[in-house]
């Protein structure tokens, strides 16, 4: 957050430009037992939709990246709470997107300079469910 503020000058003398956020699908809705995470994700997610809409006028828009489960070795280099490491594959992750796959998405949604880019598989279901309610 820091950082785009101190590019702000710059993007805006250029004319404009474009901030892409990675946040998380937990940055749109809770889940159990991932308080922390969700909650920074939110806080994510509502700081740089605000400096987009601060900011619209001078053409910075932001494209929010929210991935579900991608396959990478996230959980595999995560920290236990005692400083060890994970060492292993979580479940959600190792059925996840290819980063491949995940990559070629966002990089469409970047291109476009569309303001939300929903990453993963069936895990999204929970999002369009809530939207629906």
């Amino acid at each position: 957050t820091m950082i785009a503020r101190r590019l702000l000058p710059s993007m805006i003398a250029q004319g404009g430009g474009t901030i892409a956020v990675t946040t998380s699908i937990a940055g749109r809705f809770g889940f159990p037992l991932r308080s922390a995470y969700a909650s920074s994700k939110f806080a994510l997610y509502g700081f740089f939709e605000t400096l987009q809409a601060e900011y619209y006028d001078d053409k910075i828009r932001v494209v929010m990246v929210c991935p579900g489960r991608v396959k990478t070795a996230i959980s595999l280099n995560a920290l236990e709470a005692n400083g060890s490491k994970h060492d292993r594959m979580d479940e959600g992750q190792q059925h996840g997107i290819t980063a491949d796959k995940a990559a070629r998405k966002i990089a469409g949604a970047i291109k476009k300079q569309k303001p939300e880019v929903l990453v993963g598989g069936p895990e999204l279901l929970c999002w369009w469910a809530v939207q629906s309610c």
